[in-house]
């Protein structure tokens, strides 16, 4: 779980630092060996036909595409057919000349920020960069805040890292009856709810009882791990399939500049105003759930696609398109 390698990982290194001084006794052996598992398992999982038939490697698509009919126990149509329809498929790119730096340049500058030149992806694009910023913020503000809340920091991350396992089983049902949209935005609500809350006990009593100020950031850390997890699904599911890994990606980097400014809010708000990070965290909750609204509802909708289709005469005499129900056919289970 992130809370038991990110937070539990900070209490760990805080209480090895008071140990020994200024100076950290002994790296983080688990941590490094956690990611060496990540990067074994992901060279296991095969590369998306869709986006190699876009980037051009057909001979890498067709790989895949015949492992999946070999599992489905179907047959292709001849390797050549497949090859003419996904050149038809994509337009040629214009070839530039490395050697143009500015042009260079200019060029993959307009392809980081296509998600917010192109004007029917602007709008998307701009909200899931402001859903990812806030859901981590307020993720990682709420797992480091047991400071400012006046709680044991080892039992508030202990609990922390618990709450996450029924708000990754609660998210299966949601998504499969209420949608992605809804659930997002309920998640948000239900977070923004029991942090402001906490916020209001602060700044109205002079003493809260422990066991209420637990309840209440653990139940909202209940909600925004679930949203974390579940703003994964719904971006990629937003966007078609070319700009699909650039959309999660970039929104992700959103997301480390709200989990890195976290601690601060946490530090220098907090030593200001013992409730203000939780009037911050619940305001930017409320805003993400309203802004949530202008997203469509993408469950039970087909994966969107931007394929230009440019079908030439040679192409259409010699016969040699794939038809569209022999290939949902090669590749439907059995």
């Amino acid at each position: 779980m992130n809370e038991l390698f990110s937070a539990g990982t900070n209490a760990d290194l805080r209480a090895t630092t008071r140990v020994s001084g200024n100076v950290l006794a002994r790296p983080d052996v688990h941590v490094y060996a956690c990611s060496g598992l990540e990067r074994l398992f992901r060279g296991l999982l095969p590369e998306s036909p869709r986006w190699l038939i876009a980037e051009g490697r057909h001979e890498e698509a067709i790989k895949v595409l015949k492992d999946a009919a070999k599992s489905n126990h179907r047959n292709l149509p001849p390797t050549g057919a497949i090859i003419i329809s996904m050149k038809a498929m994509v337009k040629p790119r214009e070839i530039q000349s490395k050697q143009e730096i500015p042009r260079f340049i200019a060029s993959k500058l307009r392809h980081f920020l296509i998600l917010v030149i192109k004007s029917d992806m602007r709008v998307k694009a701009l909200i899931c960069y402001f859903c990812w910023f806030s859901v981590s913020m307020v993720y990682y503000g709420i797992s480091l805040n047991s400071e400012n809340l006046s709680t044991d920091p080892y039992l508030y991350v202990f609990l922390g890292g618990l709450i996450e396992v029924p708000a990754y089983i609660m998210l299966w049902p949601m998504l499969a009856y209420l949608g992605r949209k809804v659930s997002l935005i309920s998640l948000y609500i239900v977070c923004a709810i029991t942090i402001c809350v906490i916020a209001l006990l602060l700044a109205t009593m002079d003493e809260v009882s422990t066991g209420i100020i637990i309840f209440l950031s653990l139940s909202g850390k209940l909600a925004i791990t679930a949203a974390f997890h579940l703003i994964y699904v719904f971006t990629a599911e937003l966007f078609p399939t070319k700009y699909r890994s650039l959309a999660v990606g970039e929104s992700s980097m959103m997301a480390r500049v709200g989990s890195i400014s976290s601690p601060y809010i946490n530090d220098l708000l907090g030593d200001a105003i013992s409730w203000g990070p939780s009037a911050l965290f619940a305001l930017v909750s409320v805003l993400a759930a309203f802004l949530s609204m202008i997203l469509p509802e993408t469950k039970g909708t087909d994966m969107t696609e931007e394929v230009e289709f440019e079908m030439t005469d040679d192409n259409e005499k010699d016969g040699k398109h794939i038809n569209h129900a022999q290939d949902n056919e090669a590749f439907s289970p059995t």
